[in-house]
């Protein structure tokens, strides 16, 4: 079964506490949650070591995080991903209002 990622605002530190649970079991009864996330630090020169990832997660769960994250309101920042596609698109639109307002001689009402 896959993990689950559940976002809450979290007030006391302006973000989001993130949970991490993992159903297993025939019907998905046995529910595992990730506990708290420990950094150990590193010696300067462990930079050439490997070091495990804390999770692995599938497409389907990163697009579940993706859809978590949507839902709190966190968005992909300006010029990134669609949000950079739709800033593209209205600045082209703009362009496109200015030129037919002023090929017809007429003033923009949203000037």
């Amino acid at each position: 079964m896959p993990q689950e990622f559940h976002l809450h605002q979290n007030f006391a530190c302006g973000g989001f506490s993130l949970h991490v649970i993992h159903r297993g079991g025939p019907l998905g009864s046995d529910i595992g949650v990730a506990r708290e996330l420990i950094f150990d630090r590193l010696a300067d020169d462990s930079s050439a070591h490997y070091t495990p990832p804390v999770t692995v997660i599938r497409h389907d769960e990163a697009q579940q995080l993706m859809d978590e994250l949507w839902r709190v309101g966190v968005r992909p920042s300006e010029g990134t991903g669609s949000a950079g596609s739709l800033r593209q698109a209205e600045a082209h639109i703009a362009s496109l209002r200015a030129i037919a307002f002023k090929l017809a001689g007429v003033e923009d009402p949203k000037r």
